[in-house]
């Protein structure tokens, strides 16, 4: 491994974290811990494959932070930022795991208490042990040759102040260490680097195909044809239809790649590296200086051009109501930085906060089983028994669910895209025709077409709760063809059982209907003084699609008249959670409805207009705001409901 340490003076700067990742390019660094970042809050940003851990305060001033590579970032375990100046990563490594620590100390000028301050905090990211000689630590780059990483102005006084230090049982696993004079991103600090003996251990991560190129008619028919090529010989089952699958998109669709940084112009690469050379020969002399100047310039400029050229080219594709680019194209200019995001999260006493990437993962689980697990005050009844089978699925209605798949959705656990199953052809068809009706007889699912993958967003940035934390649920597209015929048969059961109340998950209303309705509601009652008075309470459900009874919902729909074979089929269903890169282990449903399934929507609606009846069977027939002989005492999207009363 090639780790290295560098102060940087700043990242707050144009162009200047694209020159360190440049730089770290160029020397094929692993591992790069920065000091003097100058950027506010804890924060993640991954772009081009890279990742930069980020340890800050409420102003510009100090932060450190980590750089590391795309294939040492799937390594690491655990991101500690503890304050503007100290910050710990564990990176999961052979022969045991690497924990590095980036330290700032407050320079000369600085206040005695400050420093006394952050040796606190570095001891207690050490365990709780001594410093330096109580711990046994060397310091690495004192060790070898070229030694110094920083000089005074003229050069007349050269100092040791950056170091990189480790076990002294340790020392025999470091091979080098030196400071490197080569390095450049404007600082006066040397770039203090070492190679470490081991082996980071990651997870491969998520295959991703570019996709696009299915669009044209002769792509598609020639993934068609390579299908049938993989599909001959083989059963008409599942297990088949996803290896040759696989098989195909590895053929015929080639892997994303990504994008180098483009406002980088040859003016800037060409004034970086003279500058880079100036300062092997002098780096304090005038010619350094001006040149500093100019990459600042030049970067600026650059940027700045770069910017308004990606805003045109966005105000174009939006008139051309392409919503797709224009979030791609912000995407570009804005990378994947998220600010304020919490690298860690809370215990479940809410008290405690977990780093580890293990212990981050069994927390993600617990909380997750406890959500969708049944609660035990509710009354229990068994799923309903199959009834008479219904007619067999057509081909008409799977070529129809196909067709409504939407393009550019992430991929469930079986890893395979919408697109694919699109361009499948015939050959797709014939053998979804067979896997379906052995599921309709059987009423037995693939194992992948009832797993879900769970992923995590939070509601408000920088949270460390999961409590507030929305799941959405990725599920197999290959699953949707038949939750898609499943919501089209129960939905001519249903609709005539939703209430004209509800807009949400309804075909031809909206929440500019329900905002209206209301409106006039209001102004006929303040204007023409229909009632005296117009009380309005307004409710949210808290987890609503989490905590749907199953018990509750198989009565209901088999209430609506939902035969008892198609509520049999959507009993079954288990879940894991995405969290760090990996999947946690698999757990039940035992209530809620997956947030992401076509038939959640429509299922929360008949959970919703039960309760409304119910609801509705208690208050008085009175109830509520009568405008032209209708009686109006409820308006609902989904969960969120507004109840109308005259007092």
């Amino acid at each position: 491994l090639n780790i290295a340490m560098w102060n940087v003076r700043t990242l707050y700067e144009s162009g200047r974290l694209d020159q360190v990742r440049a730089e770290r390019e160029r020397l094929q660094l692993d591992i790069v811990g920065l000091v003097e970042v100058r950027w506010t809050g804890n924060s993640q940003t991954t772009n081009e494959g890279w990742t930069l851990y980020c340890s800050g305060g409420n102003s510009h001033n100090h932060g450190v932070g980590f750089l590391v590579s795309p294939r040492i970032a799937r390594a690491v375990t655990r991101v500690e930022p503890i304050n503007e100046q100290v910050m710990v990563i564990t990176v999961q490594a052979k022969p045991s795991p690497l924990n590095i620590i980036q330290v700032y100390m407050p320079t000369t000028d600085g206040d005695d208490n400050k420093v006394h301050e952050v040796y606190k905090e570095v001891q207690r990211a050490v365990i709780l042990l001594d410093w330096l000689e109580d711990n046994r630590l060397i310091a690495l780059n004192t060790c070898f040759q070229h030694q110094y990483t920083w000089a005074a102005p003229g050069e007349l006084h050269k100092n040791t102040i950056d170091y990189i230090t480790i076990r002294q049982r340790h020392r025999i696993e470091c091979e080098d260490s030196r400071a490197l004079v080569s390095a450049d991103c404007g600082t006066d600090h040397q770039l203090v680097w070492a190679r470490i003996r081991g082996k980071a251990w990651y997870q491969k991560p998520k295959m991703r195909w570019k996709l696009d190129v299915l669009r044209e008619v002769s792509m598609q028919a020639q993934f068609e044809t390579t299908l049938q090529q993989w599909i001959v010989s083989k059963e008409n089952t599942w297990p088949a239809l996803l290896e040759s699958l696989h098989k195909t998109l590895e053929e015929v669709c080639p892997k994303e790649r990504q994008a180098c940084r483009p406002w980088r112009t040859a003016k800037c690469l060409k004034l970086t590296d003279r500058r880079r050379d100036t300062k092997i020969q002098d780096h304090q002399g005038e010619d350094f200086l001006q040149l500093c100047r100019e990459v600042k310039q030049a970067c600026r400029q650059a940027k700045r051009m770069y910017f308004c050229e990606k805003a045109q080219e966005a105000c174009t594709v939006s008139r051309l109501d392409n919503t797709k680019d224009v979030y791609k194209i912000v995407k570009e200019i804005s990378g994947e930085r998220r600010p304020n995001t919490s690298l860690g999260i809370k215990d479940e006493d809410g008290k405690t906060m977990i780093f580890e990437k293990d212990n981050i993962k069994r927390r993600w689980r617990g909380y997750c089983l406890s959500l969708f697990s049944k609660d035990c005050s509710l009354p229990t009844s068994p799923p309903p028994e199959r009834g008479e089978t219904e007619p067999e699925v057509l081909m008409s209605e799977i070529e129809r669910a196909l067709r409504r798949l939407k393009n550019n959705k992430a991929v469930g656990l079986d890893r395979i895209p919408a697109e694919a199953l699109k361009a499948g052809g015939e050959t797709l068809l014939n053998i979804m025709k067979a896997i379906i009706d052995n599921i309709w007889e059987t009423g037995e699912w693939p194992d992948e077409w009832v797993r879900s993958e769970i992923v995590t967003i939070p509601k408000v940035a920088g949270t460390q709760e999961c409590e507030k934390h929305c799941t959405l649920s990725l599920i197999s597209h290959a699953s949707k063809i038949l939750l898609e015929i499943l919501r089209h048969r129960i939905s001519h059961f249903t609709s005539t059982e939703i209430g004209e109340e509800q807009f949400g998950f309804v075909q031809g209303k909206g929440t500019t209907d329900a905002i209206l309705i209301l409106r006039n509601i209001i102004e006929k009652v303040v204007k023409k003084k229909v009632d005296t008075q117009l009380w309005l309470l307004f409710m949210d459900y808290a987890k609503a699609f989490d905590t749907v009874a199953h018990n509750a919902l198989w009565d209901t729909l088999v209430e609506f008249g939902v035969p008892k074979h198609l509520v049999k089929l959507y009993e079954k269903a288990n879940g894991c959670v995405w969290v760090l890169g990996e999947n946690t282990d698999e757990f039940h449903f035992e209530k809620g409805v997956r947030q992401g399934c076509l038939l959640s929507p429509m299922l929360f609606n008949v959970i919703g207009e039960k309760i409304t009846q119910i609801v509705r069977e208690k208050i008085p027939q009175s109830s509520g705001c009568t405008i032209g002989g209708c009686v109006v005492w409820n308006l609902r999207y989904a969960d969120d409901i507004v109840l109308l009363a005259k007092s």
